[in-house]
């Protein structure tokens, strides 16, 4: 397993990635309808692109190439953590929630916080993340359920 920083060239990977977990994993959450409203319009690489590049964002790369990703901003939001369903279980959500601390305590965060999926509230609890909130939002005409977590850094 390797961690590096994101590049243009792991767009449509990352996409795929995030496409793949969302439709096999939190399917198993979320009904059909929600599934669709979240993946929206994903099938866009350049606005996906333009979107992971906007905030800092690492890979993990395993002997299957490019099997997850992350990424957190200044405040230490995490908006973004995949990783693809066969690589599930292997350390790898933890290695880039790992990176993502260290990187938000580097630029002087105090705290790190998400909004996790009904999927991804038990992983991010499991990290010392507590729900401050369950919240309802709309996306696309669809409610979706989530939480808004946070941890101390």
């Amino acid at each position: 397993m390797k961690l590096r920083a994101y590049n243009a060239s792991d767009a449509a990977r990352t996409l795929e990635i995030f496409e793949s977990a969302v439709r096999e994993i939190a399917s198993h959450d979320y009904t059909p309808a929600q599934v669709d409203a979240w993946l929206g319009d994903a099938s866009n690489v350049e606005v996906w692109n333009r979107a992971r590049m906007a905030v800092n964002t690492c890979v993990v790369q395993t002997d299957r190439g490019i099997s997850g990703f992350i990424d957190v901003d200044q405040n230490g939001y995490i908006d973004m953590l995949f990783v693809a369903p066969r690589e599930m279980r292997r350390g790898l959500a933890t290695a880039l929630v790992s990176w993502a601390e260290t990187t938000a305590r580097a630029v002087g965060a105090e705290q790190m916080s998400t909004y996790a999926s009904v999927t991804a509230r038990p992983f991010f609890e499991a990290r010392g993340f507590n729900v401050r909130e369950q919240r309802s939002v709309i996306v696309r005409g669809v409610e979706l359920t989530n939480f808004a977590m946070t941890r101390r850094l």
